[in-house]
């Protein structure tokens, strides 16, 4: 989809979104973004403890040590069942 398209989607989601906290948190989130130097890295932003993290996440995912969300909703569940 083109930067065009993605716009005008975009708009017609947001026309007919009615969720005046969700729209604030999507607002906020766009603003926050557009403040940003898009020169910088977000990873140069991590501190060596979360690029580890990041990276064993990654491994773990080229490992195929995932699970499926549905998966992991029901282990919450049994969390709070406890």
């Amino acid at each position: 989809m083109s930067v065009k398209e993605l716009k005008s989607e975009f708009h017609k989601l947001i026309d007919n979104f009615n969720d005046e906290k969700v729209l604030n948190n999507f607002y906020e989130a766009i603003l926050e973004y557009s403040k940003r130097d898009n020169s910088i890295d977000i990873i140069d932003e991590l501190s060596e403890w979360q690029k580890q993290r990041l990276m064993g996440s990654i491994d773990q995912v080229k490992d195929g040590k995932t699970m499926s969300n549905d998966k992991v909703k029901d282990e919450i569940r049994k969390w709070y069942m406890k």
